[in-house]
């Protein structure tokens, strides 16, 4: 009977480090699921976001979203270009428009759409 229990406490010792592990990972789950973590917020947004009628006199009106930004209203020109029915084509990092005006020859294109100008 002494051998038995010599036995048994060996194969304790032969798995003790894996039980530590077993027993730090479960430690680490129970500390990251209670402990309160602080979180920041963003700061308040640098702009609002509005809803604004564009009314032409004999063509309509529309509501185009836009950004006011220090009392300064940004409106989207692909979206206004798009109601007036202006031929455009946005630059895959939408810095830039291109397209034609009236007839097909009559190129225009705008570069720098996120600068003020």
């Amino acid at each position: 009977m002494l051998q038995i229990a010599t036995l048994q406490r060996f194969k304790f010792w032969e798995h003790y480090s894996l039980i530590r592990v077993f027993f730090f990972y479960i430690r680490m789950f129970i500390i990251f699921i209670f402990w309160p973590l602080i979180g920041s917020a963003q700061d308040e947004h640098q702009f609002d976001e509005i809803s604004v009628f564009l009314n032409i006199q004999r063509f309509g009106g529309t509501e185009i979203p836009s950004v006011i930004v220090n009392e300064t209203v940004y409106l989207p020109i692909v979206d206004i270009f798009s109601f007036l029915k202006i031929n455009n084509k946005p630059s895959a990092q939408l810095d830039s428009v291109t397209g034609s005006f009236i007839n097909p020859q009559a190129l225009y294109s705008i570069d720098n759409l996120h600068h003020r100008i």
